[in-house]
């Protein structure tokens, strides 16, 4: 290649299932290669690929960056629906989920109090929701652990 000028590439978005558990892979496989059936993805692909000669260059990147963005969409959601948080050894029921979702707030409520937020708005909005579902975090709360001074 001679000159200044070269082509810019344009690599198209990749996803990557952020687990090391085989079922959640193999979920997360299940739901885009479902989705990609479903859309027919492959079907537009080889229409273009044998109409190649009869639509211009703006045309097919048009039509092949429409594709990418739809397969990276089906990523984004076969990754949302494929990343779930388990816990084997407690029985999963509303009771136990409460007291879970206590114990992370009480938890953000202690590093609040050792290095504070900048902004602590999700965190009073966290405890009011919690206050509203649940009663109060604690029957007596310690005036260590209060959230405001």
């Amino acid at each position: 290649m001679i000159g200044e000028d070269f082509p810019q590439l344009v690599r198209y978005e990749g996803r990557k299932l952020q687990s090391k558990k085989y079922q959640a892979s193999k979920a997360y496989n299940k739901s885009v290669r479902e989705k990609v059936l479903r859309h027919k993805l492959i079907e537009k692909y080889e229409s273009l690929r044998s109409n190649h000669s009869s639509l211009t260059n703006e045309e097919k990147q048009a039509a092949l960056d429409s594709i990418d963005a739809q397969k990276t969409e089906f990523m984004r959601c076969g990754e949302e629906h494929c990343r779930k948080i388990m816990r084997g050894t407690i029985e999963n029921s509303p009771q136990v989920k409460l007291w879970i979702k206590r114990r992370r707030l009480f938890n953000w409520i202690l590093k609040h109090k050792l290095s504070p937020l900048k902004d602590p708005r999700n965190l009073f909005r966290a405890c009011r929701v919690m206050a509203k579902a649940g009663g109060p975090l604690a029957v007596r709360q310690p005036r260590d652990y209060s959230i405001q001074q």
